[in-house]
C-alpha cells in the first residue's frame, strides 16, 4: 500500500510539473510575440502598404517612405533613386530603386498621382531612410485625386503584428537562401541581423522583392 501511495504521489507530481512547464512555455511564447510586435514603432496616422512602404495623407497629398521592416532587412543601402518632381507614378510601375553594390530592389508607389516633392536628404544620405524612416527619412510626396491605395493597408496594432510576421518570414527566407550562414542572420533570440539581405546575391534580392516588396503579394496576416 505504501509503495502504491509513493508511486501515485510521483505520478501526480510529474503530471503537475508537466502542466506548469506547458503554462510557462505558453507565457514565454506569448511574451516573445508581444515583444517582437512592440519593437516596431509605427506613428499614429501612418498606414502600411503590402510592399512595405508607409503612407500618410493630408489634404490630397500622400507622403511615402520605407517602413522599419525593409530598413532592418536591407540596412542602410548605398543609393536611393526616385523620379523627378512632376513625374506621374502609379502602382503598376516600380519607380523607387534601392541599390547596394550590384544589387537592387524596385518598389511601386502604392498610390496613383503626380510627384510634388522629393526628399533631397535621402538622395544625398540614403542611410537617413533607415535611421529615421517615419521622419526625416521620407521619400516623396504625391498629389492624389483621392485617398485611395493599391490593396489593403494596415495601421496601429495590426500593422505592428504584420511587421513581426514579415520579419519571421524574412528570417526563414534568408536562412533558406544562405543555409550555411543561417545562424549569422540571427541575433537577440532569433531576430534578423541588421542588413541580413546584404549577404545574399541579386537573385535572392529579386526573390525577396517578389515576396515582400510587391504590391498585392505580401498579404497582411489575419488574426
Amino acid at each position: 500500500m505504501t509503495v502504491l501511495l509513493v508511486l501515485l504521489t510521483i505520478v501526480i507530481f510529474l503530471g503537475a510539473d508537466h502542466v506548469v512547464q506547458k503554462v510557462r512555455l505558453a507565457r514565454a511564447m506569448r511574451a516573445s510575440s508581444e515583444s517582437s510586435a512592440a519593437r516596431f514603432n509605427i506613428p499614429e496616422g501612418v498606414s502600411l502598404a503590402s510592399n512595405n512602404l508607409w503612407m500618410t495623407f493630408e489634404k490630397g497629398i500622400a507622403t511615402i517612405g520605407l517602413d522599419e521592416f525593409l530598413g532592418q532587412v536591407l540596412g542602410a543601402v548605398e543609393s536611393i533613386s526616385l523620379p523627378d518632381v512632376g513625374a506621374a507614378v502609379e502602382p503598376e510601375g516600380r519607380h523607387i530603386v534601392l541599390r547596394d553594390r550590384d544589387r537592387s530592389i524596385r518598389l511601386a508607389a502604392p498610390v496613383r498621382g503626380r510627384i510634388v516633392e522629393i526628399n533631397p536628404v535621402v538622395l544625398r544620405h540614403p542611410a537617413t531612410a533607415r535611421q529615421d524612416p517615419y521622419g526625416a527619412g521620407w521619400l516623396m510626396r504625391i498629389a492624389v485625386g483621392k485617398k485611395s491605395t493599391a490593396g489593403a493597408t494596415l495601421h496601429g496594432a495590426a500593422a505592428r503584428a504584420w511587421l513581426s510576421d514579415q520579419a519571421a518570414r524574412a528570417k526563414e527566407f534568408i536562412g533558406t537562401m544562405l543555409p550555411q550562414l543561417q545562424l549569422a542572420t540571427m541575433q537577440d533570440g532569433g531576430s534578423l541581423v541588421e542588413g541580413a539581405l546584404k549577404q545574399c546575391n541579386q537573385g535572392a534580392w529579386e526573390e525577396f522583392e517578389r515576396r515582400f516588396a510587391t504590391l498585392g503579394v505580401s498579404q497582411p496576416i489575419t488574426r
